[in-house]
């Protein structure tokens, strides 16, 4: 069976997989490589709005099309959240030093970043909840999307990277 019959939207196709995975792979390049230009400030906002943006936008795109799918292919789910985690580190990553950071040390002082420890957890904790409803032999199952459990746990999974990020570059002491 050809890629093409397999999805009801024919544009559904390798060529749009890998499209999709170079705009998640470019999105990350230009956060690293720019991003540390003037001794780890964030990027400027033109750029970031030029990286972000039409990254978010592919990304939503993707996820929508994906969603009207009778039958969705592993590497697409996967490429779909992982698209999901790299926009929200890159948002988190640039808008912690872009004055997010400062407002969290001003309302919950500096110790903000081991409070991010109770939200990751507690996402961590209901993405292992939503999955354990897909289990056949569970009874009273906890009905939810499939794709809710991973979603939870990827953005835990992002929040854990957010708070190494940000104990390194001291974004909890920014005022």
């Amino acid at each position: 069976m050809s890629n093409t019959s397999f999805y009801i939207i024919p544009a559904m196709s390798d060529f749009v997989f890998y499209g999709v995975l170079v705009c998640m792979i470019a999105m990350l390049f230009v956060h690293f490589r720019f991003g540390k230009e003037r001794a780890g400030s964030p990027i400027s906002f033109p750029r970031f709005a030029m990286l972000y943006v039409p990254s978010a936008l592919i990304w939503l795109a993707y996820c929508v099309q994906l969603s009207f799918q009778s039958q969705v292919r592993f590497r697409d789910v996967m490429l779909a959240l992982a698209m999901y985690s790299a926009v929200l580190f890159v948002a988190l990553s640039e808008a912690l030093p872009r004055g997010l950071a400062a407002w969290l040390t001003r309302w919950r002082g500096d110790r903000w970043i081991k409070e991010l420890d109770y939200l990751y957890l507690g996402l961590g904790v209901l993405g292992l909840v939503a999955s354990l409803g897909k289990i056949e032999n569970v009874s009273d199952k906890f009905d939810a999307p499939g794709i809710l459990g991973a979603g939870l746990v990827a953005t835990a999974l992002v929040l854990r990277t957010i708070k190494t990020r940000a104990e390194i570059a001291g974004w909890n002491k920014l005022k």
